[in-house]
């Protein structure tokens, strides 16, 4: 199966921004460990300080608010950077095609290609089908590539098929 597709620049804040590696375990436990860590801290702290319920609730809010605002933007800053200096290929056109022996992604700027073998996971979401290399490394497709929805959800479960099917023979 083959899919062509431009991958655009909100296409990729987009999935930053709603976390899509949250399906990986290692990015999961980071992110909640950030996430509890933060408030615990934060009550703790409070602990220390001695002050009536009602101005704990407040600034407990207030610093929480602070906290998710400054993620948001340092995340999208991030996103800026990379697309702003990126000479790989994220953003822009892309070719990808899935077979029983793996999967491959072709840019202007190169191709890549990799076997069922060494894929970590193959997820979806509403938008877009996400094939992960690694924890790091990721093939996006989104849905809208494809004619129709039964199509987008055809390509999933085929990868998704090839990616069991060499996880077993391999176990």
């Amino acid at each position: 199966m083959e899919v062509k597709f431009n991958l655009t620049n909100d296409d990729y804040w987009n999935i930053h921004k709603a976390s899509t590696l949250i399906k990986l375990p290692v990015i999961r436990q980071q992110i909640i460990t950030n996430y509890i860590a933060m408030p615990i801290l934060f009550l703790l702290l409070q602990m220390i300080f001695v002050l009536p319920i009602e101005v704990r609730i407040i600034l407990y809010t207030f610093f929480m608010f602070l906290f998710f605002l400054c993620l948001y933007i340092a995340r999208r800053m991030m996103v800026l950077y990379i697309l702003k200096y990126d000479k790989t290929g994220i953003a822009g056109e892309h070719t990808v095609k899935i077979s029983s022996e793996g999967i491959s992604d072709a840019t202007p700027f190169g191709n890549e290609y990799h076997i069922w073998r060494g894929i970590l996971l193959a997820a979806k979401n509403k938008d877009y089908v996400f094939v992960y290399m690694s924890t790091a490394s990721v093939i996006i497709i989104p849905k809208r590539a494809f004619e129709t929805k039964d199509e987008a959800e055809e390509f999933y479960n085929k990868a998704v098929e090839y990616w069991k099917a060499a996880r077993n023979v391999n176990a």
